[in-house]
């Protein structure tokens, strides 16, 4: 039997990027994890895991540099990656541990690995250790099981809960040592202030990181709680409650098709739409949305339509654009775009040959750096089959005519011109003849250049988005202008929407509350890739989270009609108020208003209907402080 760890490696981290790579006492945290790990008795092998995207390149180089063990596999799909790693390096018990884990403890993957086997369990983990201190054993079995029956793998970074399931597998947790149940402290480094913390512990001891060990770091902690205090205000990701409810854990009777895994990506899931009600509040009419081949729609009564710009951040690699889309994929874009230039049509002989050597350059030239960036018809038709299979839409910004004729070769669905090209109007009526829609950036425009460009276009249809841009990269808030969305719909009567150029996410959630239906953002995989554009593009977890706040934007704008929300009922009847007796009413008694108040609950007449009842006969005899209703007069 083969017994290896399984070590998870990324260098992408959204709260403390590049942890991995981080120097403590002149090594890295990577390098410090897998010595600490290789002090295992049981474990015959370190697999670092990581993926195949360029940004993880450092982390193989380290690997084979060092002579480690890695495998290289699917960025996000974290199951998958263990899982083709298991089988290659014919591994039948994993110890599955975090590359940002240094105090990783190699006694409690022992005495883990004992009880695992003795025990013929499936899963097992040591409950009650600082957080980062621990790890977890998989066999193979039930990796297999869970990678090919999950009704849904998408979210198997958090691969606990997959496994944490008695009704599927046999699990087993493993108290640790009263001595050393400390669950409430934190050595793992997510963030910052861990970070401080690991590094403060390691200054306190004259050896390696790895020859720590797991009774003198809680040692030491216990001494001081000026090193506790530290990190203690960090919250705990996998302890997030809205994390786990959208971790879909279910395993199936029978296995999934690749197919299956594959449709999980691409699943388009339901979203609220922006209102009409909303687009009628600042005194538009609806325009008649755009109806593409696909089924996806652009229009005031549709989901904001999210654009994944890529443009050349594939760095000229179809690999890296492949990864790219599956980003775009995962976290629900409608659309990715990129970019087409005939470079015979872009640059003069001067220009190609102008000197363009520096840290952003793929070549010695500017013409030899753009050649670089382009991709092939070939190349743009397989990405174009790629997205449909994540069922979205690919397109580009076709900077020239051949371009265009390239584009319809290989059947895009609609067309983007850049901003440069909005006075290129050869450019745009020869797009506007293919009689597919047209999404306008207006980023240097004068009102009379996108009058000319709508010109040019309505004399082949009318199906066209104008996005306000603002081409400065990035865009200062100041110079956003998002209300110019307005005046390009007043006065043109056409669909708005926005190019955002902005750092961060705010300014495209917003332009979605303001109309935009359509919202374009650049996407990269890591901002410090080689390349001009990288640094103002999303990371992938800011796509995420701008999709989110879009979509959870257009639920927050409802239908402007002034009603209580559903969710209230309850809170309206209990807290609200109705007409009540002040004073003991006899039957006969004549009712006046200065018998009755107000109290709770609000399930009976409002202090406006106490006309019903106020001069009128009591049918019955009513106790002071009861609610008094219609039927209880004459």
């Amino acid at each position: 039997m083969k017994i290896a760890v399984l070590l998870a490696v990324r260098t992408v981290s959204t709260r403390l990027p590049h942890k991995i790579m981080r120097q403590i006492k002149g090594r890295t945290v990577f390098e410090h994890t897998v010595e600490r790990l290789k002090r295992s008795r049981r474990c015959q092998d370190v697999v670092v895991c990581t993926s195949t995207s360029p940004v993880d390149d450092i982390v193989a180089d380290t690997a084979a540099i060092i002579r480690w063990s890695c495998f290289r596999g699917s960025e996000n799909d974290v199951m998958g990656r263990f899982y083709e790693a298991a089988k290659q390096h014919k591994v039948d018990l994993i110890v599955r541990a975090q590359g940002d884990n240094m105090f990783v403890s190699p006694e409690y993957i022992d005495a883990m690995l004992d009880k695992h086997l003795a025990a013929d369990a499936d899963w097992a983990v040591v409950d009650g250790l600082p957080w980062g201190m621990k790890s977890e054993t998989i066999s193979f079995r039930a990796l297999e099981r869970a990678y090919t029956h999950a009704e849904d793998t998408s979210m198997s970074e958090y691969m606990t809960w997959f496994f944490d399931q008695p009704q599927y597998f046999k699990t087993l947790h493993i108290e640790a040592d009263e001595a050393d149940r400390r669950p409430t402290y934190r050595v793992t480094m997510d963030t910052p202030a861990d970070l401080a913390l690991v590094r403060a512990v390691c200054n306190e001891f004259d050896k390696p990181p790895a020859e720590i060990t797991t009774r003198e770091i809680i040692d030491l902690l216990d001494r001081r709680p000026d090193l506790v205090a530290i990190n203690a205000q960090t919250p705990d990701r996998i302890a997030d409650k809205t994390i786990r409810a959208r971790v879909n854990t279910r395993i199936l009777d029978t296995p999934r098709t690749v197919e299956h895994r594959v449709a999980d990506s691409a699943e388009i899931r339901p979203s609220m739409g922006p209102s009409l009600a909303r687009i009628a509040a600042f005194g538009f009419d609806p325009l008649p949305a755009i109806e593409l081949p696909s089924g996806r729609c652009i229009g005031d009564e549709y989901p904001t339509f999210v654009i994944a710009e890529i443009g050349q951040n594939h760095n000229g690699s179809v690999d890296i654009a492949k990864q790219l889309i599956d980003v775009a994929a995962m976290h629900q874009a409608d659309a990715v775009k990129s970019c087409k230039r005939d470079l015979s049509c872009e640059l003069t002989a001067e220009a190609w040959n102008r000197p363009y050597e520096g840290p952003q350059s793929f070549g010695r030239t500017y013409g030899e750096h753009r050649r670089a960036l382009e991709l092939t018809p070939e190349q743009h038709a397989e990405l174009m089959a790629y997205c449909k299979s994540k069922g979205m839409e690919y397109f580009c910004s076709a900077c020239d005519a051949p371009s265009v004729d390239v584009m319809e070769r290989i059947g895009v669905n609609l067309y983007k011109v850049a901003s440069r090209d909005l006075t290129n109007l050869p450019l745009i009526e020869k797009m506007a003849q293919t009689g597919k829609p047209i999404i306008l950036a207006a980023g240097m425009a004068t009102e009379e250049d996108v009058a000319d460009a709508l010109i040019a276009i309505r004399k082949h249809h009318n199906r066209i988005v104008v996005l306000q841009c603002t081409s400065e990269y990035p865009t200062p808030y100041e110079d956003c202008n998002l209300l110019a969305m307005h005046t390009i719909r007043r006065k043109f009567n056409v669909l708005t929407g926005l190019s955002d150029h902005t750092i961060g996410i705010m300014t495209s959630s917003v332009a979605a509350a303001l109309g935009a239906c359509a919202v374009e953002k650049h996407l990269t995989l890591a901002r410090y890739m080689k390349g001009t554009d990288h640094a103002c593009s999303l990371e992938p977890d800011g796509l995420r989270r701008i999709v989110r706040d879009i979509r959870n934007c257009e639920r927050a704008l409802g239908n402007g009609v002034l009603e209580p929300a559903e969710g209230v009922r309850y809170a309206r009847e209990k807290l609200g108020r109705s007409v009540v007796t002040r004073v003991p009413i006899v039957a006969g008694q004549k009712i006046t208003e200065d018998m009755l108040t107000l109290k709770s609950p609000g399930t009976g007449l409002k202090w406006r209907e106490r006309d019903q009842i106020v001069g009128r006969q009591a049918k019955r005899s009513i106790p002071a402080d009861a609610l008094i209703l219609r039927d209880d007069v004459e």
